[in-house]
């Protein structure tokens, strides 16, 4: 299972992206964990790093808007 950093799990769970976010990066490692393997260890610099190499935005149900909304719509600390 996925580690979230403390700080980007309670950011995902105040937007009520978390269980979408969980669910997408599961299916984006079964898919394409071979060729693209998910290294999100190495963008835990800021929030929006970390949400923008999770998955392929457009390749989810909820599309780019949704995660580019998630990812630049909640403040920096």
């Amino acid at each position: 299972m996925i580690q979230i950093p403390p700080e980007f799990k309670h950011k995902l769970i105040e937007k009520g992206a978390h269980e979408k976010f969980i669910t997408n990066i599961t299916e984006y490692e079964k898919i394409h964990s071979r060729y693209f393997p998910c290294n999100l260890h190495l963008h835990e610099g800021s929030f929006s790093e970390y949400i923008a190499h999770a998955f392929v935005w457009d390749a989810t149900p909820e599309g780019y808007g949704y995660w580019n909304e998630i990812a630049s719509g909640i403040e920096e600390n």
